[in-house]
């Protein structure tokens, strides 16, 4: 999947190879065009490609060297003056969307808490970040056969958690303050092992304060809270995290200006705005009555789902995740595109 940045430089390169094979005295235009500003240009893209290893998305640098190689080519068999002046001008345009797209490193600051789940064992984990918080690996609900708490695998990164049949975490000795400011990203590896509308990533207080789940479409879905309304929203792109392939997933929430962002593998798949939602997206999260437990791969925590008229064992709780979730870390900041697309080429 390609960035809109990418897509943009794809077409660039569409545009200046039908620009080198159309004739180059066309129109009565002559071939003995000055090269000097073109030149330039291949060479101020030739030195940004020269370090760009490690510091730009691949496909990106791909695309840039692939621009790069048709200019110079188009140069080779002589072009006209108003052919090498658009293909300077794409150059020019490409590079600065080129630089765009740079991975930018996330401030540890930045980080509130993760689990990258490499301890390989244990019933009870100690988050790391800025708080230090005990995550407590819990089976599900009362009612709910055979379940247990989730078991350590391999992950995309060292060990990883499978959420199985009610199986969760939840985490109660958290500072509420840090989970309902108004700009907080969401990151994990994830790889849904079933299809269902409640694969529940994380939940704080549902669609009460704010949520994240992949429904049954492969779709991720948010929704969020402020003292304006409720708002729901997805990434719009059908099966962007498909059943059995590792995804890699930033949902990037920032209710001060009203926006919420879905990365998908380093991409940018989807931007949601006040002018596409509406004012309910602007505003203060809606925090919790009480301190609630939050809980990762399930919707509710043991304790509330007993509070459930429709929980029992003949209709069982069937909000949580199933599939294996790795490298989990939430931000109190907004991340950046460039970010976001530096935590997926970890």
């Amino acid at each position: 999947m390609k960035t809109i940045k990418t897509i943009a430089l794809f077409f660039a390169a569409m545009a200046m190879l039908a620009t080198a094979c159309t004739p180059a005295d066309k129109d009565g235009d002559s071939v003995n065009a000055d090269l000097t500003e073109l030149n330039a240009a291949i060479a101020a893209c030739e030195d940004a490609l020269a370090d760009a290893e490690g510091s730009y998305p691949a496909d990106a640098i791909t695309t840039l060297q692939t621009l790069v190689t048709t200019a110079k080519a188009a140069a080779a068999k002589g072009l006209s003056q108003t052919a090498a002046d658009n293909l300077t001008q794409q150059l020019i345009t490409a590079l600065a969307t080129f630089e765009a797209t740079k991975l930018e490193a996330v401030p540890a600051s930045a980080l509130a808490f993760a689990l990258s789940f490499d301890e390989g064992q244990g019933t009870s984990l100690t988050t790391t970040g800025a708080n230090q918080w005990t995550a407590n690996l819990m089976a599900g609900p009362d009612g709910l056969a055979n379940t247990a708490a989730p078991t350590f695998v391999d992950g995309k990164k060292g060990k990883a958690l499978k959420f199985a049949n009610g199986g969760h975490i939840e985490i109660s000795d958290y500072a509420q303050n840090v989970l309902v400011g108004n700009e907080f990203s969401i990151s994990a590896w994830l790889k849904v092992e079933e299809a269902h509308d409640a694969n529940f990533v994380i939940s704080y207080n549902t669609w009460h304060t704010w949520k994240l789940n992949i429904p049954s479409h492969g779709k991720p879905f948010f929704t969020v809270a402020t003292n304006n309304g409720i708002v729901d929203m997805d990434n719009e792109t059908d099966q962007s995290v498909p059943v059995g392939e590792w995804a890699h997933l930033v949902v990037v929430c920032n209710t001060t200006v009203g926006s919420v962002c879905f990365y998908v593998n380093g991409s940018l798949t989807k931007e949601w705005t006040v002018e596409s939602k509406g004012n309910a997206l602007q505003g203060t999260i809606v925090a919790p009555e009480t301190l609630i437990p939050l809980c990762i791969g399930a919707e509710s925590s043991n304790a509330e789902v007993a509070t459930f008229e429709w929980v029992t064992p003949e209709s069982p709780w069937g909000s949580f995740f199933r599939g294996i979730i790795d490298e989990f870390k939430f931000y109190n900041v907004a991340l950046t595109a460039g970010q976001a697309a530096a935590l997926y080429n970890e």
